[in-house]
């Protein structure tokens, strides 16, 4: 089952009193150079914002991944987690790496996207396998744009880690909805018959990459304005059937 709120304030009658450039940013090299005409996708599941399609167009997109607390000692079974954790999320960027460019960087407030080694928040009746959401903030040359946090359970087995960053790594690129096929990625419900990234969820990317939105373009609003869209998120919340596994 997929969560999803958004503030109750909305952006677009606030934008709609500002100047505000909407457009389509050029397409970054790897999706560019993407081709596959037969594969299909899933574009319609895809939900815009309230500022459009959560598109990037300033690369490459900085990723903070949660380092291991150094209190812990080196070799313990808590040790052995968090060098898998940092492996494995690693893994998943270079694997979305190949579509849109991505670094990792050393410090949370200089990223676009944080991953966090944390419990998203409680659902009464579950836990979470991961969580993802956004908001949006005026950058300092009045560019709007967004910050993505991720968050993982660290009660997460291994063979589920990966799977699990990698889905909502998807949604932090811009992916702001599910497939409705199980071989995907970016499915609901974690699945067996989802072993990479498939060509339907690249297609989906990229016809993302292709819409108009208003990220990535200035836009001129009162200081009172802008504090009111610093506080406009949207999360997506991925619900596990137990704390080791699956999405539902």
């Amino acid at each position: 089952m997929l969560s999803f709120r958004v503030s109750l304030f909305s952006l677009s009658v606030l934008l709609c009193q500002s100047a505000l450039t909407t457009g389509i940013h050029p397409l970054p090299l790897g999706l560019a150079n993407w081709q596959d005409n037969n594969g299909g996708d899933y574009f319609s599941e895809v939900f815009p914002t309230s500022a459009g399609y959560l598109i990037w167009s300033r690369f490459p997109i900085k990723v903070y991944i949660e380092q291991e607390p150094t209190h812990i000692t080196n070799g313990s079974a808590l040790d052995k987690r968090w060098q898998s954790w940092n492996r494995l999320t690693r893994a998943s960027l270079e694997n979305w790496s190949l579509y849109l460019p991505l670094s990792v960087v050393a410090e949370p407030e200089s990223s676009d996207i944080e991953i966090l080694r944390k419990h998203p928040p409680a659902s009464p009746t579950r836990a979470r396998a991961g969580q993802t959401t956004y908001c949006f903030y005026n950058f300092k040359d009045n560019t709007l744009m967004q910050k993505m946090t991720i968050k993982i359970s660290p009660d997460l087995a291994q063979y589920s880690l990966q799977s699990t960053v990698e889905h909502e790594l998807g949604h932090a690129l811009g992916i702001w909805g599910h497939s409705d096929m199980p071989s995907d990625r970016m499915y609901a419900s974690q699945s067996p018959a989802a072993q990479f990234i498939s060509k339907r969820d690249i297609n989906t990317l990229k016809k993302i990459y292709q819409q108009s939105t208003k990220l990535g373009w200035t836009v001129s609003y009162s200081s009172q304005d802008s504090t009111k869209i610093n506080s406009l998120t949207g999360s997506w919340s991925e619900k596990p059937k137990s704390s080791s596994s699956c999405f539902q």
